[in-house]
């Protein structure tokens, strides 16, 4: 996990402000729009996004008026971790791997922008995904 210590500072050049989360959600609202408009995404579900960095797409999720009482996000940055938090007043966003996450319950859907490609074990990954998901 040392090596996503203060990632969104050295990678993005993150600045641990909220103008770093507007900008991000920005970039999700894309992403948002994508997939409200072509998939379809039911807006009271259990949601797990892995790699949830500073809360950006938490923030499109609760603009659009989904349920992100039910929304974990797992985060290797401790730092971007905290700020999340802060900033949304919740504590649903975890500095934790995917791979030591202990999940006592199951997810309805699961978001990994942009990680999978950053994880050493990508099909591993996807496997424990797909067993946390209902």
């Amino acid at each position: 996990m040392t090596e996503y210590k203060d990632y969104f500072k050295t990678h993005y050049k993150y600045a641990n402000c909220q103008e770093a989360i507007v900008s991000y959600k920005k970039w999700f609202h894309g992403q948002w729009k994508f997939m409200g408009t072509k998939v379809g995404v039911p807006t009271a579900a259990k949601m797990l996004e892995i790699g949830s960095g500073v809360g950006g797409f938490y923030g499109v999720l609760k603009d659009a008026g989904c349920d992100v009482t039910q929304y974990t996000g797992l985060e290797l940055d401790a730092e971007a971790t905290e700020l999340a938090n802060q900033h949304f007043q919740v504590a649903c966003f975890k500095n934790e791997s995917l791979e030591k996450f202990a999940a006592m319950e199951h997810f309805d859907l699961a978001f990994a922008f942009e990680v999978l490609e950053h994880l050493s074990d990508p099909l591993g990954s996807l496997n424990k995904i797909s067993n946390l998901l209902s």
